[in-house]
């Protein structure tokens, strides 16, 4: 059969543009279809190796982490050792700086002795087990010698404390008795008359690596504080809780 067009001849011309019209504007939206389409599977393809990158940096910076944890846990023995030894050093340092020289307190002691002093008895203490520091006090236990003997007077007495005053690193000096015998030709002394007095002197030291100022009777170090030795010259008498008294 022979096709007839029914459509007026005036709008046959408009109808044809039309439809070639829309048959170009398919094309264009396909086109961008294929566009968008190429762009996504772009950047799918670029979000998917960045994710691969990252990924084997992690395993790369989590295998390295792994390594310095296995190295450092071996090495720890070490670093214990390195820590011993660190504190074994401040500890023979400490004991070094605050260690007393008894040895050349004994060779002062004689030095000083004059020819008419004898000495019965000798001892050294580092000072009573209970005495502690506090803000107002030296530092306890201080070194201290106590000497027991006897001369021909008491002005010989002085005279020792005087002498004992200037041997080296000496704070204080306590006078904790001076009596005459109570008979005669006891035997434990030279100087055995009945006017002949027997004393008991202790010998305080400054503490080493601690305060030279000189203390008082309390063991107080007052703020303006001279000459150790110089607060006891009032020659009061004080009995340390580490020694006994005899006298004579």
């Amino acid at each position: 059969m022979k096709a007839v067009n029914l459509m007026p001849r005036d709008t046959r011309g408009a109808a044809a543009a039309t439809a070639a019209g829309g048959s170009g504007n398919g094309v264009y939206v396909l086109l961008a279809g294929l566009v968008a389409l190429v762009a996504m599977a772009t950047l799918w393809a670029s979000a998917g190796k960045q994710a691969g990158d990252r990924q084997a940096k992690l395993d790369r910076v989590s295998a390295q982490a792994a390594a310095a944890e296995r190295r450092a846990s071996a090495a720890a023995p070490y670093v214990e050792f390195a820590k011993l030894a660190e504190n074994r050093v401040a500890t023979v340092t400490r004991l070094s700086a605050t260690r007393f020289d008894w040895a050349h307190a004994m060779r002062e002691v004689s030095r000083v002795l004059p020819a008419d002093v004898w000495l019965t008895s000798l001892t050294g203490a580092s000072g009573a087990a209970g005495d502690t520091p506090t803000p107002t006090t030296s530092a306890a236990p201080e070194p201290t010698i106590t000497v027991m003997g006897c001369t021909r007077s008491q002005a010989k007495v002085a005279r020792l404390m005087a002498r004992l005053r200037t041997i080296d690193g000496v704070r204080r000096i306590a006078l904790k008795s001076s009596a005459k015998p109570d008979g005669k030709g006891e035997g434990d002394c030279p100087a055995d008359r009945t006017t002949d007095p027997r004393f008991t002197i202790a010998i305080s030291f400054a503490v080493p690596g601690g305060s030279d100022k000189a203390a008082g009777s309390a063991g107080q170090i007052p703020s303006s504080a001279s000459t150790p030795g110089a607060s006891s010259s009032s020659g009061a008498i004080v009995t340390p809780a580490s020694s006994d008294t005899k006298d004579g």
